[in-house]
């Protein structure tokens, strides 16, 4: 691990803990915070630099103060938001149970220190109708549905996300654990710490090998540890149902090298290098690899040949998407051909070859040594899709 990377994981576990780790000399506060940034971490990092006594640039200091009390604005936003949101549900005997951020800035020492682009909530789906009139009488615009989700936005405050299921559909094996989840919350209807510990993980993991994950999963994981509420056995012993111990037990011992006693080796490091190395989210060219490994190996396709076969498609799409942009093809089938070239031509002439650039080498990501590689370094840490 690099001097950048050992020296933002010590301001951080400084914000976390409270504790003074200095002298902490950091030798480039440009890169510095352009990770934090990246990282939505500033928060904890920030409140490191104060309980570590760092000496900040007096530019550098301006900006993150003025960064900090924008966050902690909208953080309060947040919070009055989604009490006003959960008090019209109760209002209206809805059934809902918080998730991810919203319930994990709780347990961290300052609530806005655990950065949440939107909030997840758990709802039963054949009440989401009454959840969108609840929605839209608080001011929420709709903004689109998915396989697991609905999202309603209010402008400059908050995101909502209904979670219609807590796993996406099309991540069949963690799907099938949280399938009827309704029928295992706890007796106060809601996650039992146990059950909200596996939750993180499991999301955690879903993220991690269709893409990248940031730091921020893993300063969830060591709060929750910290918390000292929890049954690890119980945990443990659901994880293995999820094909997941294996991974939790990887990403723990990591976390420990990061904010603990634990010594590094081999494994801690991929997963140091994959965690900073994705941002906040992931990266696009991992996901595109992701959904290529995905694909060969759940649907048997010849690796050396996935990367043409995409680009073929890309470039002479089938005829159930044509038809979409040029109806007359279901009356002609046989103009086919002549859709390629129009698409083409419009591409052209739209000014879309950057696009079309951008396309090519995203397929090009998809050879077969890049979907080995990621197979290889999932599986290093515990992951795969086992579907």
């Amino acid at each position: 691990m690099d001097n950048l990377k050992l020296t933002l994981i010590k301001l951080i576990k400084s914000g976390l803990t409270g504790e003074n780790l200095g002298p902490i000399d950091i030798a480039d506060f440009g890169e510095l915070i352009k990770l934090t940034a990246a990282h939505h971490v500033i928060m904890p990092v920030y409140y490191g630099m104060l309980n570590s006594k760092v000496k900040i640039p007096d530019d550098i200091a301006a900006a993150i103060k003025n960064a900090t009390l924008r966050l902690i604005y909208i953080s309060n936003n947040q919070h009055f938001e989604l009490d006003r949101l959960f008090d019209a549900l109760k209002a209206e005997k809805i059934d809902f149970v918080p998730l991810k951020g919203s319930v994990l800035k709780s347990f961290y020492p300052k609530p806005e220190m655990r950065h949440m682009t939107d909030a997840d909530i758990f709802i039963r789906t054949e009440q989401l109708d009454k959840i969108g009139e609840i929605a839209k009488k608080l001011g929420y615009v709709y903004k689109y549905d998915s396989d697991h989700e609905t999202v309603y936005s209010l402008k400059d405050k908050l995101t909502v996300e209904f979670h219609k299921r807590l796993i996406p559909s099309y991540n069949k094996d963690f799907y099938e654990y949280y399938k009827n989840y309704w029928e295992k919350l706890d007796k106060n209807g809601g996650f039992s710490m146990e059950e909200h510990f596996v939750f993180c993980v499991c999301h955690l993991a879903k993220h991690y090998r269709d893409g990248g994950a940031g730091i921020k999963y893993l300063t969830d994981i060591y709060i929750l540890k910290e918390k000292n509420q929890t049954d690890m056995a119980v945990v443990f012993s659901q994880l293995e149902k999820l094909s997941l111990d294996t991974f939790a037990k990887n990403i723990f011992k990591t976390v420990d090298v990061w904010f603990g006693d634990g010594e590094a080796d081999e494994i801690t490091e991929l997963i140091t290098e994959k965690v900073f190395s994705s941002g906040a989210y992931g990266k696009k060219s991992d996901r595109i690899i992701a959904a290529a490994y995905k694909k060969t190996a759940t649907q048997k396709e010849n690796r050396n040949t996935l990367r043409f076969k995409k680009l073929l498609l890309f470039l002479f799409p089938p005829f159930s998407a044509m038809a979409e942009k040029y109806p007359f093809l279901k009356k002609i089938p046989i103009l086919l051909p002549l859709t390629w070239i129009l698409r083409f031509i419009k591409v052209t002439f739209n000014g879309r070859v950057k696009y079309l650039k951008t396309s090519v080498k995203n397929f090009n990501l998809s050879t077969a040594e890049n979907i080995s590689e990621y197979e290889r370094d999932l599986q290093a840490v515990g992951l795969d899709f086992n579907f």
